[in-house]
């Protein structure tokens, strides 16, 4: 369909009225630019629907409808109807990424509304209606045009590159997004913008440092190499004094078996002489029991002898009276060890 077909239609319209069989297709966008809006519809109103602004920055002089854009020139792209989006707000982009997906939001059949606009106009959701077409061309410019002038090759033209040859790009591409993420130089969406200098420099950066790592780690082994040593020689001084313990503790042992053996000759001596003693004490007593039957003996002969001295001597005569002495004096024992 024509852009300018209708003045309230400002744009292409890429698969209008032929049913459904485009809606889900990825939607790409047609230039390097930043994300600077998305938004989603409400499910009620006939407008827009879910729909993108992408912003372009020119990085080269261009002509468009007549008109002349210089580098530096600000450009709006702008897609509509999607059934899903797939970037954020602020996200940069590249021509060929994928946006969102064909959809029939706002209340439309399946298709995708794209315009490219000098400026967002009064609003990100304003749909002009009657304007005239010079207030349109001031806005809003041929944007089948402009994808055709930047599209570069033709998809067909990339097919006949080496597969092998396409397959090694590729991977060394994502290789080196893997890398600048990995890294955390920048995040997976400003991947690409990193040059290769900036990763040599980051890896630098973490060799320098592993390098010193190495260093501290060799002194450390070093250091710890004298620890054992020292360790060693601490273990050998220990030992010994060990050994020195455990001769200390012998010279005791003998120190205190020495008292304890005079300790034993001495109660058995003390035992021997206090068994000596017990018989004395037995002796003793048997010598007390004569000497008292000897003093009952004794006091008897005076008793007799008294009688005599008082001239009694009718009743016992002098014959009777040496037996009688005789007797007792046989019966007395001289003892022949001290008594004590």
């Amino acid at each position: 369909m024509d852009w300018r077909s209708f003045s309230s239609r400002l744009g292409i319209d890429y698969n209008w009225s032929s049913g459904e069989k485009d809606k889900g297709k990825d939607v790409f966008v047609i230039g390097t630019g930043e994300v600077e809006k998305c938004i989603y519809w409400n499910g009620s109103t006939k407008d827009f629907g879910h729909h993108v602004f992408v912003k372009h920055i020119l990085d080269f002089d261009y002509e468009l409808d007549g008109i002349k854009f210089k580098k530096g020139d600000i450009l709006y792209s702008h897609y509509c109807h999607l059934d899903t989006i797939n970037v954020k707000e602020g996200q940069e982009v590249n021509v060929g990424d994928k946006i969102g997906t064909c959809g029939g939001s706002g209340g439309w059949p399946s298709h995708l509304h794209i315009e490219l606009r000098k400026a967002t106009g009064k609003g990100y959701e304003f749909w002009p209606k009657n304007y005239s077409a010079d207030w349109i061309a001031e806005r809003y410019y041929d944007v089948y045009q402009f994808i055709e002038d930047n599209k570069g090759e033709s998809m067909s033209d990339l097919m006949q590159i080496d597969k092998k040859l396409f397959a090694k790009i590729r991977g060394n591409s994502e290789t080196h997004d893997k890398t600048v993420v990995y890294l955390e130089i920048a995040p997976e969406h400003e991947a690409y913008k990193v040059k290769f200098e900036e990763i040599q420099r980051v890896i630098g950066g973490f060799k320098s440092r592993a390098t010193d790592m190495e260093k501290k780690a060799k002194s450390s082994d070093v250091e710890a190499k004298n620890r054992k040593e020292q360790v060693g020689r601490l273990q050998a001084q220990l030992l010994d004094e060990e050994k020195l313990r455990l001769a200390l503790n012998i010279k005791l042992k003998d120190a205190f078996k020495k008292p304890t053996e005079i300790q034993g000759l001495y109660e058995g001596r003390l035992e021997e002489l206090q068994g000596q003693v017990e018989g004395l004490a037995k002796q003793k007593g048997s010598l007390n029991d004569k000497i008292g039957s000897l003093e009952v003996e004794n006091q008897q002969l005076k008793t007799k002898v008294s009688e005599l001295v008082k001239g009694q001597t009718n009743s016992i005569n002098i014959g009777d009276l040496i037996i009688m002495l005789w007797e007792i004096i046989k019966k007395v024992k001289i003892p022949t060890k001290k008594v004590i």
